[in-house]
């Protein structure tokens, strides 16, 4: 019969009786809720437009925003996981809670 520190040589240095070690804990993914922005609301974005303005106004929403830079006049379309992710904060809005 082989030794055990013969054995384990022979597996790559893995004792053939030991138990595998198994995963049982439960991988939980949080989701972000998506912002609540709505048609003519005014927001600040972190980063500011090529013309100095950080302040947009909105006039799409959806999976892609249209914005409206209230410097200049530019209207853009930007992914809604770009906007949340530059979102500063809503200066102005129309609704106080959500429309039914």
């Amino acid at each position: 019969m082989k030794s055990t520190s013969v054995r384990k040589r022979a597996l790559g240095g893995k004792d053939a009786h030991a138990p595998k070690s198994r995963v049982t804990g439960v991988l939980v993914l949080a989701m972000k809720k998506p912002l609540k922005l709505y048609l003519g609301d005014w927001i600040e974005m972190k980063k500011p437009h090529p013309c100095g303005g950080k302040e947009w106004e909105i006039m799409r929403v959806g999976m892609d925003f249209r914005l409206k830079c209230l410097t200049c006049g530019r209207i853009i379309l930007i992914p809604r996981t770009k906007l949340e992710k530059g979102f500063k904060k809503l200066i102005k809005s129309d609704f106080t809670e959500a429309p039914e």
